[in-house]
């Protein structure tokens, strides 16, 4: 039958734990023995020395966020972290809408045979893109380029995406791809 050993703790532990125990507890009585309008008249005073024209008369009131709802780019704010919008358009132009946001298929249309795909109608401003290869619908190692020129798009076209094989000599390859717009 294993036996277990019972230790006393040792010294160091035990001051530590009446140290962390003081610690937290001292921050507990500070605040229980705060004078409220003492710490006014300090914070004022500092206040006015350093910001002149300035008060604390209305801090009891920082912690009431309602006014953060009317944020001038609050609406935005969903897709601060990641972009405005993307899409995974497939080998024959359509879009799969299960992995897209923002695009449609109204928005891309695909030149028969070629590699070339032109964005066009979407329904926000963009400042770039990024386009990456779907090489699960690719033949051969092929590789996807933006192209704000729109040498093969239509007039009035935003984007050209121009999917093809490196060193193939401009030979373009039809193939899937995903793309994202950044604001």
């Amino acid at each position: 039958m294993p036996r277990t050993l019972k230790r006393r703790p040792s010294p160091s532990l035990i001051i530590a734990v009446i140290a962390l125990i003081m610690a937290i507890g001292g921050g507990t009585f500070a605040l229980a023995a705060s004078d409220n309008k003492k710490d006014k008249k300090i914070a004022n005073k500092v206040v006015t020395k350093r910001a002149s024209g300035l008060s604390v008369n209305h801090a009891g009131t920082a912690d009431n966020a309602t006014n953060a709802t009317n944020a001038t780019n609050a609406t935005t704010a969903t897709t601060a972290n990641g972009p405005t919008a993307f899409a995974h358009v497939n080998q024959n132009g359509t879009v799969d809408t299960a992995n897209s946001r923002g695009v449609t298929g109204a928005n891309v249309t695909k030149f028969t045979g070629n590699g070339v795909y032109c964005i066009h109608g979407l329904s926000f401003p963009f400042k770039g893109a990024q386009v990456t290869t779907d090489f699960d619908q690719s033949t051969d190692f092929v590789v996807a380029q933006l192209s704000f020129d729109l040498a093969n798009c239509p007039n009035g076209d935003q984007l050209e995406v121009d999917t093809g094989i490196p060193g193939g000599g401009g030979t373009n390859d039809d193939t899937g791809f995903y793309i994202e717009f950044y604001n």
